[in-house]
């Protein structure tokens, strides 16, 4: 699985069981030797999704994300 690079952020997928996971990294956070992915994607698209948001004037957060797939469409699975 290929690292893609998409407006400046990476996206890795990672395989976690069955499932592929598509962690988002803004390009300061990749260049760290510990990162932390910005967002975790169920998807490509989610994960491009994601990244366009951070150009507007309300980008998804951890905090609006429910607000935001609601009115959006925008897709989310919920961990634990």
């Amino acid at each position: 699985m290929k690292t893609r690079t998409y407006r400046g952020y990476k996206i890795k997928p990672v395989q976690q069981g069955e499932v592929v996971i598509y962690k988002v990294f803004s390009a300061e956070e990749w260049e760290e030797p510990y990162r932390s992915s910005d967002w975790d994607a169920c998807s490509l698209m989610e994960a491009k999704d994601y990244i366009n948001s951070q150009f507007t004037d309300t980008p998804v957060t951890e905090e609006n994300c429910l607000n935001y797939c609601t009115i959006t469409g925008f897709e989310l699975i919920m961990n634990g």
